[in-house]
């Protein structure tokens, strides 16, 4: 499996939720006029100080009831000012969060590295099957050689599993052991433990041996090289001969202990071999001697069908069919990985398409809730001031009305003044430039759906060049046959 395309991991890492912005005038706390007047006792203190001619005509400066009433309005504008810096902060985060124009880069970028890194494994997927294309034309050459050189028309033939010729030669050894060991044990001298260790060496000579010659040795006689045949004739001949008497001699050492019980036994073995070979009495000594034999022919065609029958014909087959086997293979890998990597990088594209549409709307409402957020700060502000000019109307009429009463003269001239609040108004929050914005997005959404044409593009041009890799072999092979 190829590994993850750059777009395919960028667009992952750059996926964010989603928020909701709308902060307005609800977000700010209103001040309630009557609330805080009566409070404040507003309208008492207004008629006591006025009774007592409080503050003086000349007076130019609040006094401690209006200082009070500005200083219950300059808290709630430090509270505002303080809960507006954090909203245009939270929203200032994630729209430098989004930051589209770097996303917008990096997509595009990332696209370009996909693109390369898909047209680096066409290239690495088309040497890898040249290189399998090569090894198998080679022993398909190699094979066809073989078989022109020595005239077969057949194809290889070996087992389906080794396993079973082995199988079968320890079953042949541990029975042919068992049972010349039963045998032998009835009548040595050191009963069946001494019938079973000779029985085991001689049925080792007789198996084992059988089975390598049957292997390596006897499919030399099917050899179109009359020399072979010889070789292996000269050395098949004797090797028989050996085999026979040593399972006749075998025969002859327990015919030899069953009817003398001799503890020479061993020495009379050959005195008969020579004087009369065929001179066994016991029933079960010739018993021994045909299921030796019959094993040892059994473990000599065991041998031989381990491999093809014709000598290095069936090596040369295996290496053949290893190197189709890997060709395909590698072929299916290939085709499968780069299908894979297609259909993940094109996928990443639409949702790189997708996610930059998102981060065009995320950073429009981002935008909206800024200007929101600037407008509702401003009106609470004027509703801050407007709410203080209230509360400083109700005292000082009060304290107007109760001077008239008492006689005490008029007010301070201040009185007829409104009041302003101490606080500049924010600057206006900085407006995304629509029309770059989605200029942007335009092109880079055109770009990502020609590298998404360019990738089936390319992935199309790739099996045509792997195609073209395999009919070369399939017509080299054919012209080989």
């Amino acid at each position: 499996m190829a590994k993850r395309g750059a777009l395919s991991q960028l667009v992952d890492a750059l996926k964010t939720p989603r928020h909701l912005h709308e902060p307005d005038l609800l977000d700010f706390q209103l001040i309630n006029v009557e609330q805080i007047a009566s409070t404040l006792r507003l309208e008492e203190l207004g008629e006591e100080r006025g009774r007592h001619g409080d503050p003086s005509a000349a007076s130019s400066t609040f006094d401690s009831v209006e200082q009070r009433i500005v200083t219950e309005i300059e808290n709630a504008k430090t509270l505002a000012h303080g809960k507006y810096l954090a909203h245009l902060q939270t929203l200032s985060q994630r729209l430098g969060g989004l930051d589209l124009g770097m996303f917008i880069t990096r997509v595009r970028e990332a696209a370009l590295s996909t693109q390369g890194d898909f047209n680096a494994l066409v290239r690495d997927g088309a040497n890898q099957l040249y290189l399998a294309k090569k090894r198998f034309l080679e022993t398909d050459t190699e094979l066809n050689e073989f078989r022109q050189v020595h005239r077969l028309r057949r194809p290889t033939r070996s087992p389906d599993s080794r396993l079973w010729q082995f199988g079968v030669l320890s079953i042949l050894f541990i029975v042919e052991a068992a049972l010349n060991g039963g045998f032998l044990g009835e009548a040595h001298q050191f009963g069946l433990l001494g019938g079973y260790t000779e029985a085991i060496s001689v049925a080792f000579l007789n198996v084992f041996t059988a089975f390598l010659i049957g292997w390596f040795l006897l499919p030399c006689l099917l050899h179109r090289s009359w020399i072979a045949k010889l070789v292996a004739a000269v050395i098949l001949i004797p090797y028989f001969i050996f085999i026979s008497v040593l399972n006749l001699g075998f025969a002859h050492y327990r015919d030899i202990l069953v009817n003398t019980l001799s503890a020479d036994a061993a020495q009379l073995v050959l005195q008969n071999l020579i004087t009369d070979p065929l001179g066994i009495t016991d029933v079960k000594s010739w018993m021994l001697f045909i299921l030796a034999m019959v094993f040892w022919v059994i473990a000599l065609f065991d041998g031989f069908r381990m491999d093809d029958p014709y000598p290095g014909y069936g090596p040369l087959g295996r290496r053949h069919e290893d190197a189709v086997n890997e060709y395909s293979s590698i072929k299916a890998e290939l085709y499968d990985e780069l299908a894979s990597y297609r259909d993940e990088n094109a996928d990443a594209m639409e949702r790189a398409k997708r996610e930059l549409g998102n981060s065009r709307s995320e950073s429009l409402a981002i935008n909206t809730s800024r200007r929101k957020l600037h407008g509702g700060y401003v009106r609470h502000l004027k509703h801050l001031e407007q709410a203080g000019n209230e509360l400083l109307t109700i005292y000082r009429h009060a304290n107007s009305a109760a001077r008239r009463s008492a006689d005490k003269g008029n007010p301070p001239r201040r009185f007829e003044e409104p009041w302003s609040l101490s606080a500049s108004m924010p600057e206006e929050v900085p407006e995304i430039n629509l029309k770059d914005l989605d200029s942007q997005v335009q092109q880079t959404v055109s770009r990502l759906d020609e590298l998404i044409r360019d990738v089936h593009r390319s992935y199309d041009d790739a099996l045509a060049q792997f195609d073209r890799i395999d009919q070369l072999a399939e017509i080299r092979g054919n012209s080989s046959a």
